[in-house]
């Protein structure tokens, strides 16, 4: 996990056991999302990538930092390490493969907990604490709107519900490509 349970309850000043399911819960739904903004995964694991070459011999790998290449076939062929190199910190793959065909790259990549940029950290942890107390108080950003024209009433709720920083982070650390 990214944030945890504990990390939440400090921001909180809680000590009681009330709420953990919650809190385990918005520590999971937070650590989903911040993935999805970013298109990437930041716990550290296992993946693996095909991708069609375009023979300029570079390969942006979708997560990063990268921590050990496993194994990297063209085609059905298994390149050599001594064939390839890699920004380890930018996710980057320089392989000189023929252009229009197909790399498997297997490969480890991501933070663990301790490592995990603590300026991210608490932007996501501000973020779990916003949505508990939305939940604890029953105070969900909802919004309503009437029809002028007497068509009645909607409701929907504010898109994404999410805070202005979390999203400007977010946009800062999805790769362009």
């Amino acid at each position: 996990m990214l944030i945890t349970r504990d990390d939440l309850k400090e921001e909180l000043g809680l000590n009681t056991t009330e709420y953990d399911s919650l809190l385990d819960s918005l520590a999971r739904a937070v650590e989903d999302l911040w993935n999805r903004l970013t298109e990437r995964e930041w716990l550290l694991k296992e993946h693996t990538e095909l991708r069609r070459c375009s023979g300029d011999g570079i390969v942006l790998l979708r997560n990063y930092p990268v921590r050990e290449v496993l194994h990297v076939w063209e085609d059905d062929r298994e390149v050599k390490d001594e064939d390839f190199s890699v920004d380890w910190e930018n996710g980057i793959l320089y392989y000189p493969c023929s252009k229009g065909s197909w790399l498997k790259i297997v490969y480890r990549a991501g933070y663990d907990y301790d490592e995990f940029p603590e300026s991210i950290r608490r932007v996501l942890i501000r973020q779990a604490c916003y949505w508990f107390m939305q939940a604890k108080n029953h105070e969900w950003h909802v919004r309503s709107r009437t029809d002028p024209a007497g068509g009645g009433g909607i409701t929907y709720g504010v898109e994404r519900n999410l805070l202005p920083e979390l999203e400007e982070l977010a946009e800062r650390e999805r790769r362009m490509r």
